[in-house]
């Protein structure tokens, strides 16, 4: 089967599995798994793995996708086509769940009754009674007495005697004085009966404003179809609500996978022709080489076997591989590097053609993760 020809998507029960069509191409081709494996710079167990369709063994999911298209280009396949059939197997292996329908429930017209109609018209009088009472004690101002001081009489007729007219003198002066005193002790009083009158008024209108609310609290107690008819409403919209809370955090995972799957697949792409692996070996050891690009060396050499993952400070992830005893494994990029060993008692570490000691930082479980340099 050449790369351009197509694959034809039909039913899932008729479409092979991505992983049998690799499997039946490499063995159309004659190649082995170890062959297909030392041809990727991977191990024969991810080989395994992809032909027998246990995509979930493998260490890196976000890489699947990856080795899928290297391992169709490798058996003349096409790579675009094979990672159709991959997204086909998970949407059928994850269905999308279906929203379930909403049943619709009659509810009953809420309707005013003849208690309400009552103790609305009651208060809307109440309330208008104290409006009233406010509009006449604020608009009615008290209207002033004016005091008026009645002046003596002073002419007298030129030919009265002296005595007579000093005599209706001082009688005249004597009684404006006391008129005079009579109006401005009766002037205060009046302020103080018009206040009196307010206090009663006011104190009047808050027993009438009292009474009415009394009277619309026991006409709402007396009457609780009015009040249930919200709660029945409240309910229901409380109920839908739970309902489409529930349903999206039951495709939530779903979404978040397929999400973190997108992210990271133009990050390997990037990688991955960005970054160029080769492997060499002349019968008793193993050389593999890495080169991103950068003008730092870090060299790895291994007396036993342990898994690896180095990432680098401009391309991220670089290298993540199982090596076996006596390998040799050399980057080339821009450091710092994150390194993480499965088994690092079984490594030595050369940076910059210098040793790096590994010792301090080889944990308990015989792991180590650093970052180089330090």
């Amino acid at each position: 089967m050449s790369v351009d020809e197509p694959l034809e998507l039909e039913s899932p029960a008729a479409v092979k599995r991505p992983s049998e069509l690799l499997a039946e191409a490499r063995q159309r081709l004659g190649l082995s798994q170890k062959e297909v494996a030392d041809k990727l710079y991977l191990t024969t167990s991810f080989i395994k793995y992809i032909d027998a369709g246990e995509f979930s063994s493998l260490p890196k999911p976000a890489f699947i996708k990856g080795y899928l298209r290297t391992y169709a280009r490798v058996v003349n396949l096409s790579g675009d086509e094979i990672v159709a059939l991959y997204d086909a197997e998970l949407e059928i292996a994850e269905p999308t769940p279906e929203m379930r329908g909403v049943t619709e429930e009659d509810v009953g017209t809420a309707s005013i009754t003849g208690p309400v109609l009552q103790t609305g018209l009651i208060g809307l009088g109440g309330l208008a009674l104290v409006v009233s009472v406010i509009w006449w004690l604020v608009s009615d101002p008290e209207e002033e007495m004016p005091l008026s001081v009645t002046q003596p009489g002073v002419s007298q007729p030129a030919t009265q005697d002296s005595s007579e007219a000093a005599f209706d003198f001082e009688i005249a002066t004597q009684e404006g004085a006391a008129l005079q005193s009579e109006q401005v002790s009766q002037a205060p009083a009046l302020p103080d009966q018009t206040g009196l009158e307010s206090q009663i008024a006011m104190t009047e209108t808050l027993r009438a404003i009292d009474t009415v609310e009394q009277a619309l609290a026991e006409t709402v107690a007396e009457s609780p179809e009015v009040s249930a008819i919200p709660a029945t409403e409240a309910s229901i919209q409380e109920a839908l609500s739970e309902q489409s809370i529930s349903e999206p955090s039951n495709s939530e995972p779903s979404t978040s996978e397929q999400s973190s799957s997108e992210q990271d697949s133009p990050r390997v792409v990037a990688v991955a022709d960005s970054v160029k692996f080769e492997r060499t070996t002349d019968g008793a050891r193993s050389f593999v080489t890495v080169d991103a690009s950068g003008f730092d060396q870090l060299e790895l050499s291994f007396r036993d076997e342990c898994w690896v993952e180095i990432t680098d400070n401009q391309f991220g992830l670089i290298y993540n591989d199982l090596n076996k005893v006596n390998d040799v494994l050399t980057i080339y990029g821009t450091a710092p590097f994150k390194v993480l060993l499965g088994k690092a008692t079984g490594v030595e570490m050369i940076y910059n053609g210098r040793p790096f000691e590994l010792e301090p930082f080889i944990s308990r479980d015989r792991t180590a993760k650093l970052t180089v340099p330090n």
